[in-house]
């Protein structure tokens, strides 16, 4: 279940990464305790190593492929990501369910991709191709259960320096599900 969430949370950063890399070796662990019938923890820890099989270059323009700015056969980049949750059932009412995640999303702590070159107070720096900050995912959800066949889960989902960027802020996200079960 928390494998398929991750993966549901995680959709854009992995087409992303689909759509830029050839291989990608993804390890990942999960753990729960259920304490009491009641209150459970849980969460779950990845590591993810994507490697390119073939080069980009034949897509750049003339200005990137000058600059070596493009990932070559054979560059790979890793990835870790985690989140622990926090669930108590039949919260307040029979049926109901109160969580609590917080976690990081795949961040790219080491690369071998050629460094980018940025004009930093007008000289040419060379900026490794790793995630500098890190970003952070808050999500809190009530599920309540109105009848044997309705659920409504109200949740909020806030997320701390989005694409791992300290100058980004920081982004609100409120749903309303409804789930009919017949």
């Amino acid at each position: 279940m928390h494998g398929e969430r991750l993966q549901e949370e995680f959709a854009d950063e992995l087409a992303t990464l689909r759509g830029r890399v050839d291989e990608l070796d993804a390890r990942t662990t999960k753990a729960n305790y259920k304490f009491n019938p009641q209150v459970a923890l849980g969460g779950w820890v990845g590591y993810s190593n994507a490697t390119a099989e073939t080069n980009a270059s034949s897509t750049l323009t003339a200005a990137q492929l000058a600059t070596g700015n493009f990932v070559r056969k054979g560059d790979s980049a890793d990835m870790f990501y985690w989140a622990a949750n926090f669930k108590v059932f039949d919260f307040i009412k029979e049926g109901n369910l109160l969580g609590i995640t917080f976690g990081q999303s795949p961040k790219v702590t080491d690369s071998d991709f050629a460094p980018t070159l940025r004009l930093v107070n007008g000289v040419a720096t060379k900026t490794e191709q790793k995630d500098a900050d890190t970003s952070y995912h808050l999500e809190a959800l009530y599920r309540m259960q109105i009848n044997d066949n309705v659920t409504v889960a109200p949740s909020l989902l806030v997320i701390f320096n989005p694409e791992h960027n300290s100058l980004n802020n920081t982004i609100y996200v409120g749903t309303l599900r409804t789930t009919f079960s017949f």
